[in-house]
């Protein structure tokens, strides 16, 4: 999960993962590793969190939100309350949301 977030991350502001590394003070050859799955300590994984100005539980694949509210706030903003809801409405939610993403970017190409 560490590198898909930080591959998209990289993308979002149009840099190769080699380049944000060398802004953080990382070689390739550890930027390979995270991509071979390998998962920075916890020092390293604040660096990249504060260069990307998320948080690093959304680094890790622990939060869908990048950075302020906890999935607890997001989920009672999203449904308007939090009764009942379970994980895997919150799951349905989030995947519906990437299929429209992916829906309308395909009508913007």
């Amino acid at each position: 999960m560490f590198w898909d977030r930080f591959k998209l991350l990289c993308h979002e502001i149009g840099k190769a993962p080699n380049r944000v590394g060398e802004s953080i003070g990382v070689s390739s050859a550890t930027i390979t590793k995270w991509k071979n799955g390998s998962i920075p300590n916890g020092e390293l994984l604040a660096k990249v969190a504060d260069y990307f100005d998320v948080s690093m539980d959304y680094l890790m694949g622990r939060s869908y939100v990048r950075k302020g509210l906890s999935d607890d706030d997001f989920r009672f903003a999203l449904f308007r309350g939090s009764e009942g809801i379970t994980d895997e409405m919150f799951e349905a939610v989030l995947e519906y949301a990437e299929f429209v993403k992916h829906k309308y970017a395909k009508k913007d190409e």
